[in-house]
């Protein structure tokens, strides 16, 4: 289902008392803005995606009195900022992605050679690398939070690249992870919560 920004206005400002946001394969919109102080919590489970060829891959969640936020599900390319959570207190970030060469059967379109082709792959998955940083900060004080495969490796492969992580405030840690096999080396080191792991194959 398609719903775009009016549309998300008109919900919030037509139901003042609505306390909870789920969205289930809704697409559309590039910016979901919540002023409302009763909406205290939205969950996107999947980001659904139309066949327009849009260029512009992203959207944004300014949503400064949420306290909860969950994303998952597939996300495909698309890619999520957030701009202002500052009251979230509980997150779980546990969407997918799809690499660029992977969305479609013939991804010739996106270049014109091999070279070119791992060209935009690499900086396809260091935008979503510099994303994922940001969430770091943006949720820093957040006290539970829920990270995902793909969140999961990222940080990893930050440590092991000697990148800053910003200090967290989180005291309980929930990592989701769907691996055969997988090192967790050096994934503890930003910060001293509770941990659970969950692993499933």
């Amino acid at each position: 289902m398609v719903v775009v920004d009016t549309e998300i206005k008109n919900l919030l400002s037509g139901c003042p008392a609505l306390e909870t946001i789920v969205f289930n394969n809704v697409g559309g919109f590039r910016r979901f803005e919540i002023n409302s102080l009763k909406v205290k919590s939205l969950k996107l489970e999947g980001y659904w995606v139309d066949d327009g060829g849009e260029s512009d891959h992203s959207f944004e969640i300014f949503a400064p009195y949420l306290q909860h936020l969950e994303l998952s599900q597939d996300f495909h390319d698309f890619k999520c900022s957030l701009v202002d959570v500052s009251s979230v207190v509980n997150a779980k970030i546990t969407f997918d992605i799809t690499c660029i060469k992977d969305l479609h059967n013939d991804y010739d379109q996106y270049s014109d050679s091999d070279e070119e082709d791992e060209d935009s792959c690499s900086d396809y998955h260091q935008a979503f690398k510099t994303l994922i940083q940001d969430y770091l900060q943006k949720l820093s004080r957040a006290t539970e939070l829920t990270f995902g495969t793909l969140f999961t490796q990222v940080l990893c492969i930050l440590q092991l690249k000697g990148v800053p992580i910003p200090e967290l405030e989180c005291k309980h840690l929930v990592l989701e992870l769907h691996l055969e096999k997988f090192s967790l080396y050096g994934q503890l080191a930003f910060c001293e919560p509770r941990l659970l792991w969950r692993h499933s194959t």
